[in-house]
């Protein structure tokens, strides 16, 4: 409740004002101090002065009562005492000067008169009961004098304002001593008895005007110190209400962040629940104990438990088996290895199995100290069955490839040899019977033969193209430099037959099988000899392209034919041809070939040409 006031006044326009207002009375407080401390003062030091004058005159009156008195001259300002009844009062002296007694009463009255008309200092004999009418007090006096009748043992002193202005009054009281009793006894006193009292009255402006510019001083001082302290305090309170406003603001800012980050978690966790509750994946998560925390939608339904029948239930309790001993195997390395996978079969509800991949991570403090762990979980049943299957398909396949490569090598040998049988019997008749067939027999004869020759080509060209499949591949460093010379020099006499050019390039080295490399230019090249214009000579270039950094570019142009690129698709394709079979030879295999080599190697193959402009195939290995 203070704490909230408090706040609450720090917040207020009027947060100076009361620290200010103190400081003023503060201020006051101690200036009205001094002020009094220094009248004090001024009236001690004029209270010293009368008590000093006071025994002064008290200490000349004993002096004159010790001697019995003194005598003067009589004169005008001295005449005879007529209120002193003593014998030899008035004496004459040998040459006939007139003498006077002067007792201390009439001593202090002319002493009080010389200092009356001198200092301004009236000094006042009095009695309560005077012989003297001029010794009668006034009513200070009296009032005193009847305070020291009833005991009061001290003197009195007190600041008076009269007429003539403000004045100091003192009083102190007489008492008869030894010595007064040679004149005083027949009025019937006693030693020690109160006789009267000596007054000191004196202006109280000497004093009261020595202190007055030590208090003005002193309010000047008070005035600076309180404009300085009263502007430092000020500044100081404003700049602390500024920090405290400023604080106050920084914690509404920081409350609104903590409000609006408490808001974005909750909506997070919220988030974060309804995720993990719809994935397709199950989610278990453990505590440091190993005791179930939280698990997903989907691993309820994985198993069959619902999330109360899980709770508080080691994962191991789900399994059976040797599986029983994964888990704990797991849960022992959860402080060792923050990230695990593995493969474990769990038991559902319903006593059936379920084949789970783990995905878990530990969950570790500052210190790195185990706190808890998570793991997802993948159904892999469905996974496994598939993967038996693909590979028993797999193995079937290979007995199947092996069985047809077994076919394909038996059966092109077995073709073969009836092939080359009916070749060697048709040559044997165009040699020894040729005089007996008519010219229609021949003709047959020719064809047959054509036929045989094309369909051992044909056998020839597949076996090609089915090693390229069957048989393993000898990857090593190949220069395609030194291949291309062994290409040359296998096509030579096509070439000097066409009076044709291969031009090659500086080529790079790559790695692939020697062999297969062979082939893919021996046909490019040969291809490109055989698709020539009439009366042209032919002209087969080899190259290295731009490539993109990843893969190399090697070109191989001729000044061929060309063909319709519509067909580009197609002549990359087996017995694929755009020909007549009479105006080309061939079975249509050969590019077929160079693709299926250049896939072997991880590249690519295309070519760009147009109707009698030529040719140009690109070749696209991996580079390094």
């Amino acid at each position: 409740m203070i704490g909230r006031t408090f706040e609450k006044y720090l917040a207020s326009k009027h947060f100076c004002c009361w620290p200010l207002f103190f400081l003023v009375l503060l201020t006051l407080l101690s200036a009205g101090t001094s002020y009094w401390n220094l009248r004090g003062h001024t009236h001690e030091t004029a209270r010293y002065y009368a008590e000093g004058m006071v025994r002064l005159i008290s200490d000349a009156r004993l002096w004159n009562a010790e001697h019995g008195g003194v005598y003067v001259p009589v004169s005008e300002s001295t005449p005879p005492n007529p209120y002193l009844s003593v014998s030899h009062r008035d004496l004459v002296t040998t040459d006939g000067l007139e003498l006077t007694k002067i007792n201390p009463a009439y001593m202090t009255r002319e002493i009080a008169r010389v200092t009356k008309r001198q200092e301004g200092l009236v000094l006042h004999l009095t009695s309560a009961s005077p012989v003297n009418p001029v010794n009668t007090p006034d009513d200070w006096e009296k009032a005193v004098l009847q305070d020291l009748e009833k005991g009061w043992q001290e003197s009195r002193f007190t600041l008076k304002t009269e007429p003539e202005g403000r004045v100091y009054r003192y009083m102190s009281p007489l008492y008869v001593q030894p010595a007064c009793m040679s004149c005083h006894a027949v009025n019937g006193y006693e030693v020690g008895d109160l006789r009267g009292g000596i007054s000191v009255t004196f202006p109280a402006s000497p004093h009261l005007g020595m202190i007055a510019t030590q208090i003005n001083w002193m309010l000047a001082g008070h005035m600076v110190a309180l404009l300085l302290v009263g502007g430092a305090l000020y500044v100081l309170l404003n700049r602390l209400q500024r920090q405290w406003l400023a604080r106050q603001e920084l914690i509404a800012r920081q409350e609104e962040t903590i409000a609006q980050r408490t808001a974005n978690l909750s909506r997070q966790m919220k988030r974060y629940h309804t995720i993990i509750n719809t994935a397709a994946e199950g989610y278990w998560e453990l505590d440091v104990e190993g005791r179930t925390v939280m698990v997903n939608e989907a691993l309820q339904r994985m198993l069959g438990y619902s999330y109360e029948e899980m709770q508080g239930r080691l994962p191991y309790e789900f399994v059976r088996g040797k599986n029983v001993e994964i888990f704990r195997e797991q849960l022992g390395q959860r402080e060792n290895r923050c990230h695990r996978a593995f493969n474990i079969t769990l038991q559902t509800k319903d006593n059936s199995e379920v084949h789970a991949r783990f995905h878990a991570t530990s969950i570790l403090d500052d210190q790195h100290r185990l706190t808890g762990s998570f793991a997802f979980i993948t159904d892999i049943t469905e996974l496994l069955e598939i993967r038996q299957s693909a590979a028993a398909y797999a193995l079937k396949l290979e007995r199947s490839n092996n069985e047809l490569r077994d076919f394909a090598h038996i059966a092109s040998h077995d073709l073969q040899e009836p092939l080359r049988t009916i070749v060697s019997y048709g040559d044997r008749l165009l040699l020894k019977q040729a005089d007996n067939l008519d010219e229609r027999g021949r003709d047959y004869l020719q064809r047959m033969q054509g036929a045989a020759m094309r369909m051992r080509q044909l056998i020839e060209d597949l076996l090609n193209y089915s090693r390229l499949t069957s048989r393993e591949q000898v990857m090593a460093p190949v220069n395609l430099n030194e291949v291309l010379e062994e290409v040359k020099a296998d096509l030579a006499q096509r070439i000097k037959e066409q009076n044709g050019r291969v031009e090659v390039g500086e080529l790079p080295t790559i790695n692939g099988d020697r062999s297969q490399m062979h082939r893919l230019f021996l046909n490019l090249v040969g291809n490109a000899l055989k698709f020539q214009k009439p009366n042209l000579n032919t002209l087969v270039e080899v190259k290295q392209g731009a490539g993109d950094g990843q893969r190399l570019e090697i070109m191989v142009r001729d000044n061929g034919i060309g063909f319709d690129e519509k067909y580009l698709d197609r002549i990359f394709r087996p017995f694929q041809r755009l020909h007549a079979r009479d105006q080309y030879r061939g079975t249509g295999i050969g590019l077929a070939i160079c693709k299926k080599i250049v896939e072997n190697h991880y590249g690519e193959m295309t070519a760009r040409s147009q109707p009698g402009e030529g040719t140009t195939f690109y070749v696209f290995l991996p580079a390094g």
